[in-house]
């Protein structure tokens, strides 16, 4: 959370994502229940696509940071975030929302 979809891989000249061969990903998410179906919850996202095989870390590890609202409906949580990137490069937004449903991991 915090870039574009599909924007932390490889790139091609044009900015045109070319996908990856491995990927190394982690989030670390906490939540504060301040109701019955109400959660706030803070988040850090962090992760490295590589063209290769195995993951290099020479590769720039983008870090995205933020927090939201959770709805704890009977079907699952609905979510609602605001994530922003740690590593922004011109070409990235200042943020991103998401709104989701079902748990983040």
């Amino acid at each position: 959370r915090g870039y574009g979809y599909q924007a932390v891989g490889p790139l091609d000249a044009e900015g045109v994502p070319l996908g990856g061969r491995s990927v190394v990903e982690g989030a670390l998410e906490t939540r504060a229940r301040i109701s019955q179906r109400i959660q706030l919850a803070a988040f850090t996202d962090a992760g490295v696509i590589s063209p290769d095989a195995f993951p290099s870390f020479d590769r720039t590890v983008y870090v995205g940071a933020g927090g939201g609202v959770r709805y704890l409906s009977p079907i699952g949580p609905i979510r609602a975030d605001i994530a922003f990137p740690l590593e922004k490069r011109a070409t990235d937004s200042d943020f991103q929302i998401y709104i989701s449903l079902g748990q983040p991991f």
